[in-house]
């Protein structure tokens, strides 16, 4: 079977704009002053101790003159240039001695330590000449290249002339972009673009074609809000489209109504039922209906507006909306007239990703797996222990009301009783060794072989179900060098860029063949198992978690939100809603499962953002009633074997055929910088001695313990002084890790036959298991 294609993750600029931001040859430069420096220092002690040695104790010595020859011994000492008169005077004291050796050696000093303070103040210049030329290459790189000036244009226009401070608040912000723009490639807005590329040899390397589709839509969130909040005298018409509220019980006689406002918070709409409220119900049981098909056949429809009104303000109903977009194509750069809050470009490509790379990663992969097993386990554990019960979902949804509210009055949280189905607990999760690698001390890298893994009771861990590797590519074309950044469930990182890439005619088949072959796996597990998959719907609650809502409907069914066209960017009414009122849960033997009727049920989200109470605690009961526990998510790596340690070092780990698994990590802390104050040139001589003792490369990533997205660095770059410095008053603690690939030696290009250089890219593998590995003996996991 051909391989699916690669989602590219690419960046808008080319690696070499940032680049332009470093220089070598000052750094070398501070490196060779330093090696002078320690030379000039060795030399001047040993000057000062054969002075000790020799001058100092003559019995024919004044006083003032023994001050004076001890005066200047501290002045060598501390490599300091002491005054002409102790030098001269110390010269003629050794003559008289019959030191000529030690008078020419004093007078040598001199000289040298002359050249040395000369050395230093030409390094000086040279660093303000460095500056200088930093303030002016934003606007430089913007007259070099038209991606650069578009996106720099959104700074506003840059200062010209005038304050120094004020040019240097623009250089920080101008290089927050174009570092973005060019070595930090997750897709957002015009910083970073989208694009596929097949998986096949005997193709010319990969390279990025001029042009851009670009496909912006309206925000998720807002639209829900600006339906909501259009409810007014002359709404409802005929077009709209209202949906139940999916967080509803019926007890004693009322309808309860769980309503949750913007911020997130939810309060509750307690109305009498009566026949009307239960026939509007009833009829928008399968999901959201227009108001002119609800109305259908009523025969008071002005009186059944006003009930529907009055329910929608209430909160039993909701007002649903369409997710507005656009899609053009332009050969240059340029912003949608629309505003339109989310904007994604995608690019066309040239040639091919080697399928010989694929072949690697696909070797390595149970190495990996096993590798990261270590850390944390691939397949979390679902509780199935617990009395044999059954419970509805108005039961989870009471329960999970009642945990927010114990959760934000710091109280225990609920137990296994309280209707969700899952075992609560008020202990502490228990402490797992984060680093449970061998380590050699100053070892540099730990390579990880099957041996070692079968040492250190690695378990065994069979690809049961597809995942999306996450790769950055690199070094010498023949053997290049693979990080392995994150791995994924299949069909949930590339979800929310479905929509934008069926736009584009020369992406469309390679992303509907992704698609129809992650479907038929489904269909192939349902017809393996009898489970029916379901999709859990639930609406976004924060700006990050936005337009992470929309993906493609891979399954036949879905439950939670009713409102399709929110969320299903394609054939959104090619799939059957399940009301959640309908759903059971119970427990036995065989574990919790979830059925629709007398039909079982798999919950599955193929969105990458998790939901805010009470949407996060139903989907945890949903995930908790599948046969079988999806892959987690490695987000990061790095991560994940560097969480939870105080250590100051940590090595590169690498697998089979040196796949990374994680770069190489140190730690510096507030104590390790220059002190506050400190003058540019003495920031850069500083920064180049913790280079030296800390083994630090030239390209690095920065960032706090346990972020998942790092800055990257240029030590050989004035920039990298500010950015470090920042990053470590901020946290008082940094990780820097080793960039991998090296910027220098990437695998793609920008432009026809790589004219514009090459660009920092991410790849995302997909990767199937074997049919053998499907077998039903797996599922009761």
């Amino acid at each position: 079977m051909s391989r699916d294609a690669a989602l590219v993750r690419a960046n808008a600029l080319p690696v070499r704009l940032w680049l332009r931001g470093g220089n070598p040859a000052l750094f070398a430069a501070c490196r060779a002053l330093q090696t002078r420096e320690t030379i000039a220092a060795e030399e001047a002690q040993a000057v000062a101790a054969q002075i000790g040695e020799t001058l100092v104790p003559l019995p024919w010595l004044s006083d003032g003159q023994r001050n004076r020859l001890l005066a200047l011994r501290r002045a060598l000492h501390a490599a300091r240039r002491p005054s002409r008169a102790l030098i001269e005077e110390a010269d003629t004291i050794a003559r008289r001695a019959e030191a000529r050796d030690l008078a020419g050696r004093i007078m040598a000093q001199r000289r040298a330590l002359i050249g040395l303070k000369r050395a230093r103040e030409a390094f000086t210049a040279r660093v303000a000449e460095e500056e200088a030329r930093m303030l002016d290459l934003p606007g430089a790189l913007a007259t070099d290249d038209a991606m650069a000036q578009f996106l720099l244009r959104r700074l506003g226009a840059p200062p010209s002339g005038g304050p120094t401070k004020k040019r240097q608040r623009y250089l920080e912000r101008a290089w927050q972009v174009i570092t973005r723009a060019s070595v930090e490639a997750t897709p957002r807005d015009w910083l970073s673009h989208v694009s596929l590329i097949p998986v096949a040899d005997g193709m010319p390397a990969p390279t990025i074609l001029p042009g851009f589709h670009i496909h912006c839509s309206e925000s998720v969130r807002r639209a829900q809000c600006a339906a909501q909040a259009a409810i007014n005298s002359g709404w409802p018409r005929g077009a709209d489209r209202v949906a139940l509220n999916p967080l509803h019980w019926i007890e004693e006689g009322d309808c309860v109504s769980v309503v949750v406002d913007e911020a997130g918070t939810p309060s509750f709409a307690i109305l009498a039922m009566t026949e009307d409220i239960a026939a509007v119900m009833a009829k928008l049981r399968k999901g959201a209906v227009s108001v002119s098909n609800l109305l259908s056949g009523v025969p008071d429809p002005t009186a059944a507006r006003r009930l529907l009104r009055d329910l929608a303000g209430n909160g039993v109903l909701e007002a649903c909306c369409d997710v507005t977009g656009a899609y053009r194509q332009s050969s240059v750069p340029e912003d949608m007239p629309e505003p339109y809050p989310w904007t994604d470009v995608y690019r066309d490509t040239g040639g091919a990703l080697p399928d010989r790379l694929y072949r690697r990663l696909e070797r390595a992969l149970p190495t990996i797996l096993r590798s990261l097993a270590l850390f944390e386990p691939p397949y979390r554990a679902i509780d199935r222990q617990g009395e044999a019960r059954s419970w509805s979902f108005a039961d989870t949804l009471k329960s999970s009301l009642v945990e927010e509210h114990l959760k934000q009055n710091g109280a225990p949280s609920v137990t296994a009783d309280s209707g969700s189905g899952l075992r609560g607990t008020d202990a502490p999760p228990p402490v797992v060794p984060r680093w449970p690698l061998p380590l050699t001390e100053g070892a540099r890298q730990i390579t990880l072989t099957d041996a070692e893994l079968r040492r250190l009771a690695a378990p065994e861990l069979p690809l049961f179900w597809p995942v999306d590797v996450v790769v950055r590519v690199g070094g010498d074309p023949e053997d290049p060098l693979l990080l392995i950044k994150g791995i994924w469930p299949a069909a949930t990182l590339d979800s929310r860029m479905a929509e934008g890439l069926s736009q584009s005619a020369g992406m469309r088949h390679q992303m509907e063949a992704r698609h129809a072959r992650y479907r038929a796996f489904l269909r192939r597990i349902e017809r393996r198992t009898g489970f029916v998959f379901v999709e859990v719907v639930a609406p976004p609650y924060s700006e990050r978690a936005d337009n992470a809502v929309r993906r493609p409907l891979y399954t036949s069914l879905w439950t939670g939100h009713p409102d399709a066209r929110a969320y299903f960017a394609q054939d959104p009414e090619n799939g059957t809603y399940v009301d959640p009122a309908s759903l059971r849960f119970s427990r036995g033997p065989g574990g919790t499962t979830c059925r629709v009727g007398s039909q079982k049920i798999w919950p599955i989200c193929h969105a990458t953002r998790t939901s805010a109470a009470p949407w996060k605690q139903l989907q945890k009961t949903l995930s908790a009633a599948a046969p079988l526990s999806l892959p987690v998510h490695y987000q990061s790596l790095r991560r994940l074997m560097t969480s939870g340690e105080t250590r100051d070092h940590w090595p590169r780990v690498t697998v089979l055929d040196g796949i990374v698994l994680c770069p190489e990590v140190v730690a510096i802390s507030a104590e390790d910088l220059w002190p506050d104050g400190a003058e540019t040139s003495v920031r850069l001589r500083w920064i180049e001695t913790l280079r030296g003792k800390r083994g630090l490369s030239r390209f690095v990533e920065v960032g706090a313990p346990g972020e998942v997205d790092f800055v990257t660095v240029d030590l050989e770059s004035v920039p990298a002084l500010r950015i470090l410095e920042k990053k470590v008053r901020a946290a008082g603690r940094v990780h820097i890790a080793e960039k991998l690939p090296n910027p220098e030696a990437l695998i793609m290009t920008l432009g026809d036959g790589g004219a514009r250089g090459s660009i920092e890219s991410e790849l995302v593998l997909r990767f199937y298991p074997d049919d053998a590995c499907l077998s039903p003996e797996i599922l009761p996991r």
